[in-house]
């Protein structure tokens, strides 16, 4: 999935108001999709992150009067800001993708290697037809069907 956040663009949030929240997410979950936070540390928000979609949707997700001890790992409420419910849904698409990359490569550190070079040889985890193709043992067969 491809987007800009304010790592690598600025990202004109100007007009977005609350549309949703996500419940259960971790503040890693978070780092892993949309990479470094805006580091508030403010009265109502401490952290932010600024999402540009490259259908011109814009987003925000920050916590909303959450005490920041602890917070890193712990799963709670983040808000969801933007112009339309079209934020929110970007978002949780985003987030659902990248806990299936997450889970697609836990999978395969489990699953014999196919051709022995052991599972921390394994492709990256975005190379789908190379790990699907190892994994359901063609190339030791002598290559892809």
């Amino acid at each position: 999935m491809l987007f800009n956040t304010h790592n690598n663009k600025e990202i004109d949030t100007s007009g977005t108001k609350l549309v949703g929240s996500l419940q259960g997410t971790t503040r890693t979950e978070l780092l892993v999709s949309f990479g470094k936070p805006i580091d508030r540390h403010g009265d109502k928000t401490n952290w932010e992150w600024q999402i540009l979609f490259p259908c011109g949707t814009v987003a925000t997700v920050y916590d909303w009067k959450r005490d920041a001890t602890g917070l890193w790992d712990s799963a709670g409420v983040w808000h969801v800001g933007g112009k339309s419910i079209e934020a929110l849904h970007k978002v949780n698409e985003t987030l659902d993708y990248e806990r299936r990359v997450a889970k697609d490569a836990s999978n395969w550190a489990s699953k014999p290697n196919i051709v022995g070079q052991g599972a921390k040889e394994k492709p990256a985890a975005g190379d789908r037809s190379i790990q699907d193709a190892q994994y359901n043992g063609w190339w030791s067969k002598g290559g892809l069907k």
